[in-house]
């Protein structure tokens, strides 16, 4: 299978470094993680929301948790006519969570606030879970809106990040290097590409998704792209497929 090759080839290069790699030194270059998650501290990115169950395993606040939902990612995610399916797995989770008691969610847009007003509603939060959709309309509504400071303060105070495919990747140093995975949704050259930087580690959700990681982007594959950016920057290959049997 594709996804056992990619695997195969990522866990060559991490060479001694364990597949779910925990840690709060520096990594060294090339593919620090393989997994279906990447956490650093309060910071737990994923790559689809089948994915989602491994944040409960992290060290959480012993109490029931208030989670800011931020689906400003799906607001503009322009391959689907549909592009509420995958924002609804995302709800539907919470939802199961909140019945099960484990934790209280909100619906929340940053786009068109105040940073004030951003920072107001998300002081309260245990977590700010930003979902996935669309990573360039995502990252430039946080510069523009002034949420990415507010997000880079509450998570250095403690505030869980949570983040999803697209939420995964604005999480990282810059989103530069994974320009490949958004030529479809691109609708301006990147004016500005610094990323949150929650890690130093640059998250690369989807890696084993044929679909994605085998298109052609100016030329190369996905997965030459992948390959090229692992052997010059610290990356976490975060899977799809590893847990989707069991929501299938």
């Amino acid at each position: 299978m594709l996804s056992k090759k990619l695997v195969d080839l990522a866990q060559a290069q991490c060479k001694n470094v364990p597949v779910k790699k925990i840690s709060h030194e520096a990594p060294q270059v090339g593919v620090v993680s393989v997994s279906d998650h990447f956490r650093d501290g309060n910071v737990h990115l994923i790559s689809n929301y089948w994915g989602l169950d491994s944040f409960l395993e992290a060290p959480l606040p012993d109490k029931k948790l208030t989670v800011a939902y931020v689906g400003t990612a799906a607001k503009r995610y322009v391959e689907f006519e549909e592009p509420a399916r995958f924002a609804d797995a995302e709800r539907a989770w919470l939802d199961r969570q909140q019945k099960s008691d484990r934790l209280n969610y909100f619906d929340y847009c940053i786009s068109g606030k105040r940073a004030e007003q951003i920072e107001e509603d998300l002081s309260g939060a245990d977590v700010v879970f930003v979902g996935g959709g669309n990573t360039q309309y995502l990252h430039e509504q946080l510069q523009c809106t002034g949420a990415d400071d507010i997000i880079r303060t509450l998570v250095k105070n403690g505030t869980w990040y949570l983040g999803k495919s697209a939420g995964a990747i604005v999480a990282g140093p810059s989103i530069e290097p994974r320009g490949f995975l958004m030529d479809s949704m691109a609708s301006a050259p990147i004016k500005n590409p610094q990323g949150l930087g929650l890690t130093n580690v640059y998250p690369l959700p989807h890696i084993d998704t044929p679909s994605i990681m085998s298109k052609e982007y100016a030329g190369k594959s996905g997965w030459q792209h992948a390959i090229e950016l692992s052997s010059t920057a610290p990356t976490a290959y975060i899977l799809d497929n590893l847990n989707k049997e069991k929501h299938t």
